[in-house]
């Protein structure tokens, strides 16, 4: 796993549509769509699919990129106060090479730069700079974060 320093997001993507947070009336295509990332990353689908989209229900941490109806998502959470994980990207095959995925986990990570305190809170640098950082924990090879996230510094 590696970490990135996150301190802008650029938006390359030129997708339309919006950021909205997962609801319980989203909990059929969430478990429709985390099994078919499941099953394109050649993990195994099982009956904890149902069990982990109402943990991400429950935890708010699910995202759909709209335009019109959902046709990305992406899952990410502030998991210590300057530390933010993405570990869900998916849109289904239809929807690819639009844009969609790109602008989904640009608004997210977005979302989670701005949810997070400064780096060095007492200093002149955070006054006009808001750091974070994004673990990736992705292990397929064919996965690939797209273009978005600007100012990385990888941290091994």
């Amino acid at each position: 796993m590696k970490i990135y320093q996150l301190t802008a997001v650029q938006r390359v993507s030129t997708a339309s549509g919006y950021l909205r947070l997962a609801t319980e009336s989203d909990r059929s295509l969430l478990i429709e769509w985390l099994s078919a990332f499941l099953s394109e990353i050649d993990q195994a689908v099982s009956e904890d699919v149902e069990h982990q989209v109402d943990n991400r229900l429950k935890e708010q941490n699910t995202y759909f990129w709209v335009d019109s109806t959902p046709v990305s998502v992406a899952s990410g959470k502030q998991v210590l106060p300057t530390i933010g994980r993405i570990n869900l990207a998916y849109t289904p095959p239809e929807y690819r090479r639009q844009g969609y995925a790109t602008a989904c986990v640009a608004a997210l990570s977005q979302k989670l730069l701005e949810g997070m305190p400064p780096l060095f809170p007492n200093s002149r640098f955070s006054q006009s700079h808001s750091q974070s950082y994004l673990s990736s924990d992705w292990v397929s090879p064919h996965l690939r974060l797209a273009p978005i996230l600007i100012h990385l510094k990888c941290i091994d």
